[in-house]
């Protein structure tokens, strides 16, 4: 009862430092493609559209309604997104502990539990959607290392699992996968063949899959979004984004300019190290319970196998994009693994023949020193990242946040004159990623697309049709950096033709051109909606 109270007690503390380490960066930095579209697109929601029929995203919908239920309850500002991230963050943290106790004592499962805190530019101008998804897939996790067999949990599993798809299809996809793999593969833990067992709980988890995901199918369907959900769940991410919008996984050398670039690729490159690692755990652990009779090594081996297989598929999310954030948004099951294998270290070390207690402490300072170097230089890099974030931005709608001193200025003055030129029901058009104006000036995107980061001809007729019937009063266009080195003009010309016909220079300031439309802008030629047809499936898009 002593060591429980004393359990909480640590986890109170536990998260008052996360929580204490959110709020050192949590306001600071903005991203106007990432988190500026996240919060766009969920003021389009709450101003009456309807995901992918009204605007385009390729990510399933469940985050884009958090972020609108917030700003209706709590007002339309980046702040209220900051603190979303925040709460879900620390639940990670949370979620990462419950599951690392399954497999370790207390203080391994902190670590791990900090490291998916510390470890992770996600903490600032949040990619919301997968900081959301990662958060339900360890809740999925929890479930399952928690109560199965059990119907309860499994259902409570497959509900979570579903809900993890409903915010990012991919994370979803290689959740249900991990742990389709663990009910199968756990049969290495039976003493005899249990095929009915494990198709009941298959079922039990299928079935809480489609607890969570009918629903919104029926309403995406009823809504008039159903036709859209092919080019949105399964074209654009499968075919389109592989094709250009892919980065490599990063080399380990060479090592860049940036002082804590050697501790970025150790991190990035744990799966590496600790996954072998793993499955011979597995497989000793299994052995001891066949030969041994061993029910802990059983429950303990089970547990990690589930962590093992869901971490495995989890990195995949960073497909076909395998930049360093990507990659960290997939890392929280292998902290929780690296955590396991110093557990087990201490475990090994601990049966140095001495003093008990002392034998023990010392060991486990030993086993856990990786993890707090770890620690230390994450909290190093992100210090050493935000630090120069200190001007704060005056724009309504981002108050309270701080970020570089050229850009705060840059989204004052953009703002500003939007604000001051322009009516509330005028339209603007932002190219070709900076689509945090939209929600930043309150002004309305006439288009289904809120940036453009590779060329997309099949989407240009569409755009331009809906350009000539609700022509916008002004265009962003910014130059402050391109997307993997092109340029807009260049993988977006039918577009950049067109503003440069239509619309003039009236001001200009440091990476953005502000264009106002021409009194004799030419007619559009495109003709709506005939242009804006949804795209059907066509067995030629996985075959060319």
């Amino acid at each position: 009862m002593r060591g429980r109270r004393l359990e909480w007690i640590c986890t109170g503390l536990l998260l008052a430092v996360a929580t204490w380490y959110w709020l050192q960066f949590f306001n600071r930095s903005t991203n106007l493609l990432d988190e500026g579209s996240t919060a766009a697109q969920a003021l389009r929601i709450v101003n009456g559209d309807l995901i992918y029929r009204d605007f385009f995203t390729v990510v399933t919908p469940a985050s884009y309604y958090t972020v609108a239920w917030l700003f209706q309850i709590f007002g339309a500002s980046l702040i209220v997104l900051r603190w979303a991230a925040l709460i879900t963050g620390v639940g990670i943290l949370l979620i990462t502990l419950t599951v690392g106790r399954r497999v370790m004592v207390w203080p391994f499962a902190a670590a791990a539990g900090l490291l998916t805190t510390v470890w992770g530019w996600f903490l600032v101008t949040p990619n919301f959607y997968s900081l959301e998804a990662a958060l339900l897939s360890l809740i999925a996790l929890a479930c399952y290392v928690h109560g199965a067999p059990k119907v309860r949990w499994m259902v409570l599993a497959g509900i979570a699992t579903g809900l993890t798809a409903l915010t990012k299809q991919n994370v979803g996809a290689f959740t249900a996968a991990g742990l389709f793999i663990t009910i199968w593969a756990s049969r290495i833990f039976d003493t005899e063949l249990d095929w009915r067992g494990r198709m009941k709980m298959s079922g039990q988890f299928i079935a809480g899959i489609g607890i969570a995901m009918i629903p919104a199918l029926i309403f995406l369907i009823a809504s008039g979004a159903g036709s859209y959900l092919y080019e949105s769940w399964i074209y654009y991410p499968l075919i389109k984004y592989t094709d250009r919008f892919a980065r490599p996984f990063p080399d380990f050398f060479p090592l860049s300019s940036d002082p804590f670039d050697l501790w970025t690729k150790l991190v990035i490159y744990l799966p590496v190290i600790v996954y072998p690692l793993a499955l011979v755990a597995i497989i000793v652990l299994a052995t001891r319970f066949q030969r041994r009779g061993d029910v802990a090594a059983k429950h303990e081996g089970h547990a990690l196998l589930a962590i093992t297989a869901v971490g495995l598929f989890t990195l995949l999310q960073a497909w076909p994009r395998a930049d360093v954030p990507h990659i960290l948004f997939g890392l929280q099951p292998t902290f929780v693994v690296f955590a396991y294998l110093l557990f087990c270290v201490w475990r090994g070390l601990k049966m140095i023949p001495g003093p008990r207690i002392g034998v023990a402490a010392i060991a486990m300072a030993i086993a856990l020193a990786p993890a707090l170097t770890l620690l230390w230089k994450g909290y190093k890099r992100t210090d050493w990242e935000y630090q120069n974030y200190i001007v704060a931005v005056r724009t309504d709608r981002a108050k309270s946040i701080f970020t570089g001193g050229l850009e705060a200025q840059r989204i004052d003055i953009v703002t500003k004159y939007i604000a001051e030129h322009t009516a509330p029901d005028d339209p603007i058009f932002v190219v070709p990623w900076a689509s945090g104006f939209y929600f930043l000036a309150n002004r309305s995107n006439p288009t289904r697309t809120d940036f453009m980061l590779f060329e997309d001809p099949e989407a240009y007729p569409c755009l331009l049709s809906r350009l000539g019937e609700r022509p916008p009063k002004y265009v962003i266009y910014g130059y402050t950096w391109d997307v993997d080195d092109r340029h807009f003009r260049d993988y977006a010309a039918p577009v950049d033709r067109y503003i440069r016909s239509r619309y003039a220079i009236e001001f200009s300031t440091d990476g953005y051109e502000i264009w106002r439309r021409l009194d004799e802008a030419p007619p559009a030629t495109e003709a709506f909606p005939r242009a804006c047809q949804p795209r059907r499936f066509r067995l030629r898009d996985f075959i060319d």
